[in-house]
């Protein structure tokens, strides 16, 4: 996961714990708006260039650090100090992403906040590691619920979720599959109350309870008329009414 925006560099590919799915953030760097860079000192110049081609960001700051030692007055080189802050807290909270570890990654970002304030690449990198974490939380839901219900919840919210962050194929075939088990969880859970009742009815007319035997039979009739328990269910019914009289 990366983010950036103006005169950053982002990184990117976090991986989701449940189902070791991958979430992608992409984006472009420019420096584009950096003010002209200072003349002197050039040899130390270039290897602060080299080690940001290169993507050694902290490396990149102690060098910056070295020069604006020496030009102390340059604005390029705050500048660059930011970004390349930046830079480095995103690779940071990449690498975290990519392990699972969000809560880390976020104590991370809200680090960087206190020290050095608020910025729009840190606000944007904590709304999207948000998203990202109610996805990977929303991920398990799905993958350990036991109930229809709970997994269609869950199916719901990756639904919803999935239109406000770009997930992986990987993740909508997930999502994909999990639908379609929603309706296979329903029809099982239905064949198991219907075979409840069943047995309920049953040990009702065991026990000559005929009235309430009638009513959960009611209920079986209006769940699954077709049922060819019923006329089986019905006939003992009346075979029991005989008996009584």
């Amino acid at each position: 996961m990366i983010l950036q925006k103006r005169n950053t560099r982002r990184i990117g590919n976090g991986l989701l714990c449940a189902p070791a799915l991958a979430l992608l953030f992409l984006a472009a760097c420019s420096d584009n708006d950096l003010p002209s860079p200072p003349k002197a000192h050039p040899e130390l110049l270039l290897e602060i260039y080299d080690a940001t081609a290169k993507g050694e960001h902290e490396l990149a700051l102690v060098k910056i650090e070295r020069l604006r030692a020496i030009e102390k007055t340059s604005v390029f080189l705050s500048e660059l100090e930011a970004v390349e802050r930046n830079n480095a807290v995103m690779e940071r909270v990449n690498d975290l992403v990519g392990k699972g570890d969000f809560s880390t990654a976020l104590k991370v970002l809200e680090a960087e906040e206190i020290k050095n304030g608020k910025h729009e690449d840190m606000t944007e990198a904590k709304e999207q590691l948000a998203q990202l974490m109610k996805v990977d939380s929303l991920l398990r839901d799905a993958q350990s619920a036991h109930s229809s219900a709970k997994l269609k919840k869950a199916v719901s919210g990756l639904h919803t979720a999935a239109k406000n962050i770009m997930i992986s194929q990987k993740i909508q075939n997930f999502i994909e599959r999990k639908e379609s088990e929603v309706k296979t969880m329903q029809m099982t859970e239905k064949d198991r109350m219907l075979f409840g009742m069943i047995a309920d009815i049953g040990s009702l007319l065991e026990q000559d309870r005929r009235d309430t035997a009638g009513a959960v039979t009611a209920l079986l009739a209006l769940e699954d008329g077709k049922n060819p328990a019923l006329p089986k269910i019905l006939s003992a019914m009346c075979d029991t009414h005989k008996n009584s009289e």
